[in-house]
């Protein structure tokens, strides 16, 4: 019953705050507040409840049918991607408060505060449930909500079109999923994730439906996770408001692709060329956008590529069959992430801008701000000893376990970590530093922003110490994974016993210094100013060209299509009849 409230609170909450928004709009915003709260207590409780001690995929089932069962997924794996949406979800949602203030008088609140709270529990139902054809429903509904968010200044003509872009692009990787889910019920004749992995383990399911299924399911990963090479949606997704950044496009929809593959990951293993696939995707993800990271000057932008290369770590990490160390980043990423996007918020919602280069000295005037994004940037740098070091060198080190056909991905990766320190070191020295500082009135936002961005510090800062508590819930009730139990003693003797990877922890901080001195000594941080530069940043490697293209004739293809749409209710009535009609004839004919 926790786990069906769980899941249900944001749903109908969502429908609440729909209703009351017709009558009451300030109501309606508190309501979201109440519904998002409450949602965060309830996935906290379940992952405190854990382990249940109950056999994964059996006990509870929605519809306790031998044909369709349709139960929850109640492993600490599942639970963990459902705390990081409704925590992430509360915190984002209150930020909102005062941060979409300003737009309200433009854009209906109603709207924004509705898919927020339906986009929560769509993601918490993705993790808890243990039926393909239902995590393919929210799967679709969390792409749903994201596309009108991104679109939500739709006003700004090049907002649709990013909303637009990001669902068609997202389309292709869904399509991937659904012909999966087809053809291991083909195969199986059940849609039951624990039913599947019990018949692919004891050999019942042949090789080339496995393979099949596995590139369906990688192409899904690639694209809700935005991956190479379908990586082009998310920088164009910064459109959405700030706070929609944080929470979708850092902390829960791209993570989608990540749970999606670690979920499936002893399913797929057996296919041989399935884990190196997506090593390798996730690799060279995690190069191309930490090089277009470091030479991008939108701050959200920058962030965008940040967290399409940190998936590329997460993804690499499930390739290598490093499970626990992928899905410990998850938390981790999703904890700065949001921290590094919600300052972003702070910023622009202080200063109207999102462009680096006018920007400069913010440090004096917002404090606050300054030493949460400074938590947030060493956290994702992977500075000892704040969270996002203690999980990537996980990666690393599970990449190296992996044997001598993942050197290069392992190569490519490490290069990666070194962009990450240096774009995100340029990130906060443009911001906060600077050679002319901003001379306008600047000032940390109210307490309804101020209030998530110190939650989220802490969380940076601290939450590696609860590695013991991450280890065993999340390995509570996984049958089928190996996730083995880490305490916090172990994780520290482990690290630091690693000589290959203390010395590039070293190297990341000794490049930050020299790279902080050179930059207050010049007066400036490393800016391209080619042409070169921004053509690479715009076109993402080129390949934008090729999904832009694709996008307007699709968008030009259904416009033409609207014609067939007359308004007319008895046309539509008479179409829907023929429509059953045919349907009709041919369920005779079979």
């Amino acid at each position: 019953m926790l786990a069906f409230w769980t899941i249900a609170t944001p749903l109908l909450g969502a429908l609440l705050v729909w209703i009351i928004g017709m009558a009451n709009d300030r109501l309606m915003k508190w309501v979201a507040v109440l519904v998002s709260v409450a949602t965060g207590v309830l996935v906290v409780k379940l992952l405190l409840a854990l382990p249940a001690h109950l056999p994964a995929g059996h006990g509870y089932f929605w519809i306790p049918n031998e044909a369709i069962k349709i139960g929850f997924n109640l492993t600490g794996m599942g639970v963990w991607v459902a705390a990081v949406a409704g925590v992430v979800g509360c915190l984002a949602v209150i930020f909102s408060l005062k941060y979409m203030e300003h737009y309200e008088t433009d854009y209906p609140p109603t709207r924004y505060y509705f898919f927020t709270v339906l986009f929560i529990g769509s993601m918490i139902g993705l993790a808890l449930t243990d039926n393909l054809l239902v995590l393919y429903l929210f799967w679709e509904m969390i792409g749903f909500c994201s596309y009108i968010l991104i679109a939500y200044f739709y006003k700004d003509p090049k907002a649709v079109f990013s909303g637009t872009k990001a669902f068609v692009v997202t389309r292709l990787g869904d399509i991937g999923l659904l012909a999966g889910i087809i053809v291991l019920w083909h195969a199986t004749k059940t849609t039951n994730i624990f039913e599947i992995l019990d018949l692919a383990g004891t050999g019942q399911i042949d090789t080339l439906t496995l393979g099949l299924a596995g590139f369906g399911f990688i192409m899904a990963a690639v694209g809700k996770s935005a991956q190479f090479p379908l990586h082009v949606w998310l920088p164009d997704a910064m459109e959405a408001p700030t706070t929609i950044s944080a929470l979708i496009h850092a902390a829960c929809l791209v993570n989608a692709g990540v749970y999606l593959l670690a979920l499936t990951y002893p399913l797929f293993v057996m296919v041989v060329w399935w884990a190196p696939l997506v090593l390798w995707i996730g690799a060279i993800t995690a190069l191309l956008a930490g090089i277009l990271a470091l030479i991008e000057y939108d701050i959200k932008r920058v962030l965008a590529y940040s967290t399409v290369s940190q998936l590329g770590f997460m993804v690499a990490a499930v390739g290598a069959g490093g499970i626990f160390a992928s899905q410990f980043h998850l938390v981790n990423h999703a904890i700065f992430k949001a921290l590094l996007f919600l300052c972003a918020g702070a910023i622009v919602h202080a200063i109207g801008t999102r462009d680096l280069r006018e920007m400069g000295g913010l440090g004096r005037k917002m404090p606050l701000t300054r030493i949460t994004c400074a938590i947030g940037v060493m956290a994702l740098a992977g500075i000892p000893f704040l969270n996002g070091f203690w999980s990537k060198d996980l990666i690393l080190e599970s990449i190296v376990m992996a044997g001598d056909w993942a050197a290069v991905p392992l190569v490519l990766l490490i290069v990666s970590a070194f962009l990450t320190a240096a774009y995100s070191l340029r990130m906060y020295w443009m911001a906060f530093a600077g050679a002319r500082p901003y001379e306008k009135e600047a000032h940390d936002g109210p307490w309804q922003m101020s209030v998530p961005l110190v939650l989220l510090a802490m969380g940076s800062l601290l939450f590696w110490l609860a590695v013991g508590f991450y280890s065993t819930q999340a390995s509570a009730d996984v049958l089928y994974h190996t996730m083995p139990h880490m305490s916090l003693q172990h994780l520290v003797i482990e690290t630091l016993h690693n000589t290959g990877l203390m010395v590039i922890a070293g190297l990341i901080v000794v490049v930050w210094v020299i790279l902080g001195i050179a930059w207050t000594r010049a007066g400036q941080a490393f800016s391209p100013k080619d042409p070169w530069a921004d053509a690479l940043t715009e076109t993402k490697f080129g390949f934008d060209a090729f999904y832009n293209t694709g996008v307007r004739m699709l968008t030009d293809f259904c416009r033409n299509l609207t014609r067939l749409q007359t308004g007319d209710i008895n046309y539509n009535a008479a179409a829907a009849a023929l429509g059953l009609v045919i349907l009709l004839l041919l369920l005779v004919n079979n």
